[in-house]
């Protein structure tokens, strides 16, 4: 059965699967409907909204789900939701206004499964603790801060790359914009060549005018989610290797533990802005 073609195949998925909701996210590709996307959007939406079924399905990229949600919206598809990463939409003011449509907090899903409270969980469960000691916990904290104000140009300087219809953070190279300092073992914000790729940006992009970015108080919410996700992981184990503790684990394991943390995460800090953001999200389905 085709489901995609009609709004009442469309419709008519959800009871077939014997859901709820079928929620469309980004990701997929071929015959697959699996992506990163999907193991956030279900634990988000398991923790908050337990009592749906829904099931997920990945559905390509952002252009292709904004299509899809104006798709649902226009014609009334019942029982379908799209869900995706909100990159500089909020900015903007490219979201669409939809119960149906959710939004990650941050630039993307990366950015949400580490929002400052829970690096710290994730630290005491790294060192098997109930709970990190204060000097460590109070490093772990200040040291985050003191990036995110080094990184508050770098992010404003995309966001305008991005606004000319180009980047100037690499998603796919993050390492050459943030490395690790071999002496610290912590991350180091490379201004230089943030500056280079900015100027090459400004060559190839034609002329035009920008809209204004005033005030920029959270650039980590904004900074894109490879690029913040290699940062909080440098951050992380450069933290650890200071403090003499064993501070190997990859990327993937940090965010496969920030995943099963997410529940510990929105009953602790609930009143956090992530949490409160989703949990105001989840309530409107």
């Amino acid at each position: 059965m085709t489901f995609e073609r009609t709004k009442s195949g469309q419709q008519n998925r959800a009871a077939f699967l014997g859901v709820d909701y079928v929620c469309y996210v980004e990701g997929g590709g071929g015959v697959s409907d699996f992506s990163d996307d999907v193991v956030f959007w279900k634990t988000v939406l398991g923790v908050l909204r337990s009592d749906l079924k829904i099931h997920f399905l990945a559905r390509g990229g952002k252009p292709e789900l904004e299509t899809r949600a104006r798709d649902i919206i226009a014609k009334g598809i019942q029982h379908s939701l799209v869900a995706m990463d909100s990159d500089f939409d909020e900015l903007l003011g490219h979201r669409i206004d939809d119960r149906r449509v959710l939004y990650t907090h941050g630039y993307s899903w990366e950015n949400d499964i580490f929002p400052k409270p829970m690096l710290a969980l994730l630290y005491a469960h790294k060192i098997r603790a109930i709970a990190a000691p204060a000097n460590e916990a109070i490093a772990l904290e200040s040291k985050y801060d003191e990036y995110a104000a080094q990184m508050l140009w770098p992010v404003r300087a995309d966001y305008y790359a991005l606004a000319a219809k180009s980047s100037v953070f690499p998603r796919q190279a993050p390492g050459r914009v943030i490395s690790r300092c071999q002496s610290t073992g912590l991350p180091l914000v490379k201004r230089a060549e943030v500056s280079k790729l900015f100027r090459q940006v400004n060559v190839s992009t034609k002329g035009r005018a920008l809209p204004n970015l005033e005030k920029l108080s959270d650039p980590m919410k904004y900074c894109a989610g490879k690029v913040y996700a290699h940062f909080v992981h440098l951050l992380f184990s450069g933290i650890l290797r200071h403090f003499s503790r064993n501070s190997a684990i990859t990327l993937n394991h940090l965010i496969d533990v920030a995943l099963l943390k997410l529940h510990e995460y929105f009953q602790s800090f609930g009143s956090d802005l992530v949490a409160e953001f989703h949990a105001k999200q989840a309530e409107r389905i």
